[in-house]
């Protein structure tokens, strides 16, 4: 092979500084793309970030004597503020070059078609790069995947102990472009029925978690089609890209990803579940006013309302919900002893989710309940988190809290073991902070939450299954 005297320079250049130069270079090999953190994972980790940076900057802007061998470009994924990162794209310069190293190194040429697609190349990278700190040092990007009647290409592969992650990074969606998600799910669908296994499935969405909603509508209504079908054999989850940030690989996915649950049918424009054929609007069951209790209700959602530092707005909710609780729950209370409806709780619930402020997640969370209460088909491990995955999509984003803090929302489930005879809603509040009156804060907040389900008929977030009436 002919070397051009440009190329040489190259070359030379690139040894003068011991292997370093070279070794960043050759991390472009997963995929056309690299950055700070993968550098320095594949050059050692004795290696100063300062000098990792210093060589990217040089391989961006080398010398006169030959062009870039990489292309800086600030990039951001959809969950980080702030400055943007600076990724390196591979030029095509330095891929010429790259095929003149020993071992000659074969990488492409990232031709993006628009920021969108820049942006999903950065999240494999992102994806490549997580994968590679959890020790999964054979994960691979854009791998094509035959089988018997086709092929189905994959953003990232990542093969593990227990068994092998596929991985399909997603932006936002809309429901016109709902066919390319159902074409995406037939293909896996098809190549899991050709291997006879059900794939380990993982949705990243690099959104930020205000848009996510929409887009995971169309996606799980797009599996709900072929779901339909009566050899269905995928198990999909999904976890938004930012819950990768500060923690490994293995702990966001146990603690932070969810099962995407098939839906056959959506509402148009909000992406909310429609009430499930045969299930009628819950009656309205009048509860008794307790009008006494509004000055101090209303001094204690005015507080939480005006609190402006986080852990004052934290405190105040947690206060206020305490309030509700104890309005039937208070000291001396028989509601509990007796096994009496707690009618004045469940009149300042109801109240409080009537106030302007509210209304729209209450719309939400009703639907939401409704539509879960209908999938009289859902397993117990699928309705626990699907369940969770509402009460912290709805109620908890509404009052500013967000999974993955020290806030923690389970739902238990009866079986044959124990005496529990019905699902309950746990919360446990890590903080050590003593003002934090942490037992009665959870017992409050679980009982709110719990009550979705106990008394939906009272709160209209659905009838109980026995008492569902069919359409005429």
């Amino acid at each position: 092979m002919s070397i051009s005297e440009i190329e040489k320079h190259a070359l030379e250049a690139l040894g003068k500084k011991g292997t370093i130069r070279e070794q960043t270079l050759r991390t472009c090999r997963h995929c056309g793309i690299t950055n700070q953190t993968l550098a320095q994972l594949e050059c050692g980790e004795d290696v100063e970030l300062r000098v990792i940076r210093t060589t990217l900057n040089w391989l961006s802007k080398p010398t006169k004597d030959f062009p870039a061998l990489l292309e800086a470009m600030p990039m951001r994924l959809a969950s980080r503020n702030g400055r943007p990162q600076q990724a390196y794209l591979l030029t095509e310069f330095g891929r010429k070059v790259l095929l003149l190293l020993v071992p000659p190194i074969i990488a492409r040429v990232n031709k993006p078609k628009d920021e969108k697609d820049l942006n999903h190349r950065f999240a494999q990278l992102n994806i490549l790069t997580n994968a590679f700190q959890n020790k999964w040092m054979h994960s691979t990007v854009e791998k094509v995947i035959p089988y018997q009647s086709g092929e189905v290409r994959c953003d990232v592969v990542i093969p593990r102990v227990n068994g092998i992650l596929y991985v399909e990074i997603e932006q936002e969606i809309t429901r016109n472009n709902i066919e390319r998600a159902r074409e995406k799910f037939r293909n896996w669908q098809a190549y899991a029925l050709s291997k006879d296994i059900v794939p380990d499935l993982l949705f990243v969405f690099n959104l930020a978690e205000s848009k996510l909603g929409p887009t995971l509508a169309v996606w799980q209504e797009a599996l709900g089609c072929v779901s339909e079908a009566h050899d269905f054999a995928l198990d999909v989850r999904y976890i938004l890209i930012g819950a990768l940030e500060g923690r490994s690989f293995d702990t966001a996915l146990q603690s932070c990803s969810l099962w995407m649950e098939p839906i056959v049918q959506i509402s148009a424009g909000s992406g909310a579940a429609l009430e499930a054929s045969g299930q009628i609007t819950a009656p309205d069951h009048l509860l008794p006013e307790a009008n006494e209790l509004l000055p101090e209700f209303e001094r204690r959602v005015q507080t939480y309302s005006d609190a402006r530092h986080s852990a004052n707005r934290v405190k105040a909710f947690f206060e206020l919900m305490l309030y509700i609780y104890n309005a039937s729950y208070g000291k001396n209370s028989d509601i509990f002893n007796y096994s009496l409806l707690p009618e004045k709780s469940l009149w300042l619930l109801h109240h409080y989710l009537n106030l302007p402020q509210n209304q729209a997640m209450y719309e939400e969370l009703k639907k939401a309940m409704v539509w879960l209460k209908s999938r009289s088909n859902m397993g117990l491990i699928m309705m626990r988190d699907t369940l969770c995955s509402i009460l912290w999509e709805t109620f908890l984003k509404h009052h500013k809290l967000a999974i993955g803090g020290n806030l923690r929302v389970s739902l238990e489930v009866p079986d044959y073991v124990n005496n529990n005879s019905t699902f309950e809603v746990k919360v446990v509040f890590w903080n050590t902070n003593d003002e934090m009156k942490h037992e009665e804060y959870c017992k409050a907040l679980a009982w709110v939450m719990t009550t979705f389900l106990w008394y939906s008929e009272y709160l209209k977030t659905g009838e109980q299954s026995w008492k569902k009436k069919s359409r005429m």
